[in-house]
């Protein structure tokens, strides 16, 4: 499952990730989240959903691989067995979790709530 900037565009890391497994694995299922229909369909095996929708959590409760560049709902544990793939866009917070004082100025609980679903259940 791909998800980009919020549902609201078909770019970034996602995107490219995207191109890639469908040019080397044509035939798995793709689902991506999108507000406006993008990406067009790239090959016959991509679904697109819009965000928050039923088929979204649908997806989300199934799929075996989370692709995404900013955070899913923070409600929302991934299953066992679900891989999450955290790119974020724009962010330097992959460095943070080493990095402790980049967090000075945010609200308690931030590291909490932007690493929350990737834990299993």
């Amino acid at each position: 499952m791909f998800e980009s900037s919020v549902g609201q565009r078909y770019e970034d890391s996602p995107r490219v990730i995207y191109g890639a497994m469908v040019s080397t694995y044509p035939d798995l299922e793709y689902i991506w989240v999108s507000r406006n229909d993008q990406p067009l369909q790239a090959n016959p095996n991509t679904k697109i959903f819009r965000r928050l929708s039923f088929d979204y959590y649908r997806y989300l409760v199934t799929s075996r691989y989370w692709i995404n560049n900013q955070n899913f709902p923070t409600y929302l544990t991934k299953r066992r067995g679900t891989a999450y793939l955290q790119t974020w866009h724009g962010q330097p917070i992959r460095k943070c979790s080493m990095i402790r004082k980049l967090y000075q100025g945010r609200k308690s609980g931030y590291l909490k709530w932007v690493t929350h679903a990737k834990k299993s259940g």
